[in-house]
């Protein structure tokens, strides 16, 4: 039996608190509502002295050793964090007026034609069309719906040499594009023949299958996982939706692509 304390006695220390570390990766496309909220509350009621956090985007990483005592090293993280988010959405802007004015060609030139003795064909019409709008977003995908998997893996093999309590926190958005809707004025309204609006109707279907599709993220997170688990930490994906943004125009809506994001 455990001898009890004499009266008086120094009392028994208490055990050492396991270090802890909390690894943030923000995989983000868009300027979103959640991701802040969540940064604040763990700052505010997870966060304890001791503890190291690193912030991670998909190209660098930061550690921080004391919220109180490194916050301009944060703010400086969040700082450039929202400045590529305004250049990727001045990249996303410049495409989706792209995509109006091809689409808006496309109803013009079907309205200057009505009723000409000798209108050029339909079909050459539609196939400029086709191009310029399938061109416009698969230059798009392939520069912006790439991930970098190598990076997280370099990050996981860090982790695993880290002794301490771990928890691996990925900040996921997935992308949007601005792809034609069903109710456009260009399927609605343009005088076109039935087999011209036949044949849009079916390269609408092709090619939304063909963006969204391009990439399968939720193999890509499963295949993530056995990474951070393998490092011994606690691995959780968080999806932020994007800020609420409207279109210009009457031809685009927003639409998911899963990428490999």
């Amino acid at each position: 039996a455990r001898p009890e304390a004499e009266p008086g006695g120094a009392a028994e220390a208490p055990a050492p608190t396991r270090p802890r570390l909390f690894l943030f990766m923000f995989w983000l496309n868009e300027e979103s509502r959640e991701w802040p909220k969540a940064w604040e509350y763990f700052a505010s009621q997870i966060y304890r002295p001791g503890d190291r956090v690193v912030l991670s985007d998909d190209s660098r990483a930061v550690e921080i050793r004391s919220l109180a005592e490194e916050k301009e090293k944060i703010d400086a993280f969040f700082a450039r964090l929202g400045e590529d988010l305004k250049k990727k959405q001045l990249e996303k802007k410049r495409l989706v007026n792209e995509l109006e004015l091809s689409a808006g060609d496309f109803y013009d030139s079907l309205v200057a034609f009505q009723g000409s003795p000798h209108p050029p064909p339909e079909n050459m019409m539609l196939e400029r069309f086709k191009m310029s709008y399938l061109g416009a977003l698969n230059e798009y995908r392939l520069e912006r719906l790439k991930g970098d998997p190598a990076w997280l893996e370099r990050l996981a093999a860090a982790l695993k040499a880290v002794e301490a309590e771990k928890w691996a926190l990925l900040f996921l958005q997935n992308e949007r594009l601005p792809l034609l809707h069903r109710d456009a004025r260009l399927l609605r309204d343009a005088p076109m023949k039935q087999e011209t609006l036949a044949a849009l109707k079916e390269f609408m279907d092709r090619s939304e299958r063909q963006l969204k599709l391009a990439g399968d993220v939720t193999s890509y997170l499963r295949d993530l996982r056995p990474l951070f688990v393998g490092a011994n930490a606690t691995y959780h994906v968080f999806l932020c939706d994007a800020a609420n943004e409207t279109l210009p125009g009457e031809h685009l809506q927003w639409q998911p692509v899963f990428s490999s994001w």
